[in-house]
């Protein structure tokens, strides 16, 4: 007879839930994880695609009115999609940016055409 077998059943539930919850939070991590670093490899590759200059990845905000008594007002808050700019240095020496796209697939496809169409 194991230890397990002595334990009453309330306690067997309760270990068998903790580890399902546990096998879902694993999960979710390395779902997190996996996604973090295909970002960045897709912003490596849209780095090696642009080649002019640096990439600036922006976060598309919205406002979002507060009615508590502390905060008042407009709040930014994150919205789902991002925007993505390629900057350079165009003939005289100021600094330019060019939009490339709303994602990052679209913006490695857009990158040479845009490349293309700046006088730097």
């Amino acid at each position: 007879m194991s230890y397990w077998d002595w334990l009453p059943l309330e306690l067997q539930e309760y270990v068998l839930r903790l580890r399902d919850g546990q096998a879902l939070i694993d999960r979710r991590e390395s779902q997190a994880s996996c996604a973090l670093c295909d970002e960045i490899r897709q912003y490596g590759r849209l780095r090696e695609r642009w080649q002019i200059g640096f990439i600036q990845v922006k976060p598309k905000l919205r406002f979002k009115r507060t009615c508590l008594t502390k905060e008042r007002g407009l709040k930014q808050v994150e919205y789902g999609s991002i925007f993505i700019f390629g900057h350079y240095r165009d003939r005289r020496g100021r600094r330019q940016r060019a939009f490339l796209d709303f994602s990052y697939h679209a913006a490695i496809a857009h990158c040479d055409w845009t490349r293309s169409l700046l006088t730097y």
